[in-house]
């Protein structure tokens, strides 16, 4: 089934730019109040904190791709023409925000900021109430059915 050309989820903020949003209100914050921890021994939080930024940055990449391939647009602010179910999106239906989240998470984890890590949860909060609230819903509304069996098989996160 194809979407109405006029109809979209209608999250303007994009998701990207919350994304920089929050990660400067957590740095910010950050600056003012300084958390700063080594959570993990020696490089073990270099190497933890960069090792969940490039596994998130991965599922990021690898689901875009697939839009990119099945020729439907990410924007938040335009149609989607196709269900992508394939890839990454058999495990789960929002690995595009596992993957920003994950990766927010590795920069807080990297620079050792429960300030930073606070902001990635708030980030996720605002994905899970207010995105994939309205992402859902156009979904059910543009693909019906096929969007309902899809939502039976693979879970929203993981």
């Amino acid at each position: 089934m194809q979407t109405d050309s006029s109809d979209s989820p209608g999250v303007y903020l994009l998701p990207p730019i919350a994304f920089l949003l929050f990660l400067v209100a957590g740095g910010v914050v950050e600056y003012l109040y300084p958390s700063y921890t080594q959570w993990l021994a020696g490089w073990l939080h270099v190497i933890v904190g960069a090792g969940v930024m490039v596994g998130g940055f991965y599922i990021l990449a690898s689901a875009f791709h697939l839009f990119m391939v099945a020729g439907t647009d990410p924007l938040t602010t335009r149609p989607a023409t196709v269900l992508v179910t394939s890839g990454v999106f058999q495990y789960s239906r929002n690995p595009m925000y596992i993957g920003e989240i994950s990766f927010f998470v590795g920069i807080g984890i990297l620079s050792g900021s429960y300030w930073i890590c606070l902001a990635a949860v708030l980030f996720g909060l605002y994905l899970r109430y207010y995105v994939i609230r309205r992402e859902e819903a156009y979904l059910l509304r543009a693909f019906g059915e096929e969007y309902v069996a899809y939502r039976k098989k693979v879970r929203r996160w993981l």
